[in-house]
């Protein structure tokens, strides 16, 4: 389904509201509030440039409001395409340990979907290629096309696989939520907790994150080529 930005009908203006109203809010508080605006600016280096203990320390900050701020972050990186989703999980881990850290980053992970699927189903084709590229949704659609709702399961499980563009293209499908969102959480459950487990001992085992990701992406691509085999 392409849907396309054109004349809102009261129910695509009400879902759009819905949708990007909160994200519109934190914008114009960004934009009008200097310190919050030097704030985030300081948290996104530190997760661009991999500082895991500064975000860490950052979090934990805010004493019993530290896991919201987590989800924030989150969230944050679900509409700021330049952060990489597992920078979050990994300094999750080291902020709550391994358990909780993984149980938090599905959790955060979910809702980051959950937003990139309805600003898409609000906002249509026009606005998902501007936000990621009419190359990437093109050829995301080909693999709805081809693979369903197996597209978003492969895809999570890949690690470093752009998570919002799954999420974006899923929401310009005829794919339902509920089975959207199941697969995302079964495929993001094993990075979660890979991320938060490394997170928790970092940096001395990267290394370790960096072999596991390479396992996975090879039983990814090998179980791939065998389902195009059968069918």
């Amino acid at each position: 389904m392409r849907a396309q930005v054109g004349v809102m009908g009261s129910g695509q203006l009400f879902r759009a509201t819905l949708a990007l109203g909160p994200i519109l809010a934190c914008g114009a508080a960004y934009l009008l509030l200097p310190g919050l605006r030097e704030e985030v600016n300081q948290v996104v280096g530190w997760l661009l440039h991999d500082n895991y203990e500064a975000v860490r320390a950052y979090i934990l900050s805010f004493g019993l409001w530290a896991p919201v701020i987590s989800l924030a972050l989150m969230l944050l990186q679900a509409i700021a395409s330049p952060i990489p989703a597992f920078a979050v999980s990994i300094a999750n881990g080291l902020a709550f340990g391994p358990w909780w850290g993984a149980v938090l980053s599905l959790v955060g992970r979910a809702l980051a979907a959950t937003l990139c699927f309805f600003i898409a189903r609000a906002l249509g084709r026009d606005a998902v290629e501007t936000i990621v590229g009419r190359k990437a949704v093109r050829r995301s659609e080909t693999w709805f096309e081809e693979w369903g709702t197996q597209t978003v399961l492969f895809t999570r499980l890949i690690p470093f696989f752009p998570f919002d563009l799954i999420s974006y293209a899923a929401g310009l499908s005829r794919l339902r939520f509920d089975k959207f969102m199941l697969a995302t959480v079964i495929g993001e459950t094993p990075a979660s907790f890979i991320y938060a487990w490394v997170g928790a001992r970092a940096p001395d085992y990267i290394w370790l994150l960096l072999l596991i990701n390479g396992v996975i992406f090879l039983a990814v691509l090998a179980t791939t080529y065998l389902l195009k085999r059968r069918a």
